[in-house]
């Protein structure tokens, strides 16, 4: 007979679930027979029969550790709330729920090596992981929500951002929605609000002056020019032109240079740190001359001009030498460690 342990949970109980076949056999073997098939195809037809084990621990599973004060964080971040032979692990589908991980990657339910994994497609759709970088789809082998092609080219960022192509990173066991393409760019509202409409390394960025004047920034904010793979003001509107003479764009590379000694000259690093020289494009503390243009030697005494590691201008006092310092422009040649005043020395820290 057909036992009512059979039965799935959750089913109501039916006939063919009961003790019912308690007839003898004195009705023959063929009404023994059919009778049998006939409770078989009930028991079926209202749910019963072999019980189906789940493919991770229950709801309803009795914690065999101790939660622990030591695993106070690792719970919070991981649902590791119990400690077990010293270590943390997850006995708590609450815990899962309740955890960091599970509204950042998905990991909202208990699996069968004591931590917390994804097994739902909604927890990855509503996961952080989802919005942030395509990562909304179940891969149920390994119990994570992965980022694919179909998810990349769904998901909100690829309208917003442009990232609607799949990077697999198959070494560091992760996928990543990125824009592959400048179309994926083109096509983004990134481009038409901010001028990023060319792909670079993943990521959609300015290149062309044209598209920054298209934009919204352009017209919002003056950020008309393509500079440092972003749409930006002109070199000479931008601080570091009045703080470090960096006022030319170089067409080439995209970026503010600075390209003659007066921006140099005119810049406030100059008046107050010495900064005055020009040097591939940059400005230095070329001699002691220029800190002796500057506000830091006529009102702290830092006079002396050092071009090694952290150059600038320093007090004499911050160098390691025997003499004081000549008068004027200090020693014509380098003095010898620990002889007098110049390159050779190093600055105190």
């Amino acid at each position: 007979m057909v036992s009512r342990a059979g039965c799935r949970p959750g089913l109501r109980a039916c006939r063919a679930c009961e003790p019912v076949v308690r007839r003898r056999r004195s009705g023959g073997s063929r009404v023994w027979a059919g009778l049998t098939l006939w409770v078989l195809w009930a028991a079926l037809s209202c749910g019963c029969g072999p019980a189906i084990a789940p493919t991770g621990p229950s709801d309803s599973a009795v914690p065999t550790g101790q939660r622990s004060q030591r695993c106070q964080t690792a719970c919070a971040q991981q649902g590791l709330c119990f400690e077990v032979a010293g270590r943390c692990v997850a006995q708590a589908v609450a815990d899962c729920r309740a955890a960091a991980e599970c509204r950042a990657q998905g990991a909202c339910s208990l699996g069968n090596e004591e931590r917390c994994v994804a097994l739902n497609p909604a927890d990855c759709e509503a996961s952080t992981a989802c919005t942030d970088r395509g990562a909304c789809d179940l891969d149920i082998d390994m119990g994570a929500c992965v980022a694919t092609a179909s998810s990349c080219s769904k998901q909100a960022a690829c309208l917003e951002k442009g990232w609607c192509g799949l990077q697999r990173r198959p070494q560091a066991g992760e996928h990543h929605c990125v824009a592959a393409t400048d179309d994926h760019c083109r096509k983004a509202a990134i481009c038409r609000a901010e001028g990023l409409c060319h792909v670079k390394e993943g990521q959609c960025v300015a290149r062309a002056d044209a598209d920054c004047g298209k934009a919204t920034i352009c017209k919002t904010l003056g950020r008309c020019v393509a500079i440092w793979d972003a749409c930006q003001q002109p070199c000479r509107k931008q601080p570091d032109c009045a703080k470090r003479g960096l006022c030319v764009r170089d067409e080439e590379g995209g970026v503010c240079w600075a390209t003659a000694a007066v921006h140099c000259q005119q810049s406030s690093d100059c008046t107050e740190r010495g900064w005055c020289s020009l040097d591939h494009n940059r400005c230095i503390v070329g001699s002691n001359l220029d800190c002796f243009r500057a506000r830091v030697c006529r009102k702290g005494g830092a006079c002396r001009h050092w071009d090694g590691e952290a150059p600038g201008c320093y007090h004499p006092k911050q160098f390691k030498c025997d003499c004081p310092p000549k008068e004027g422009d200090g020693p014509a040649e380098p003095c010898p460690p620990g002889t007098g005043w110049g390159p050779m020395c190093d600055p105190r820290p």
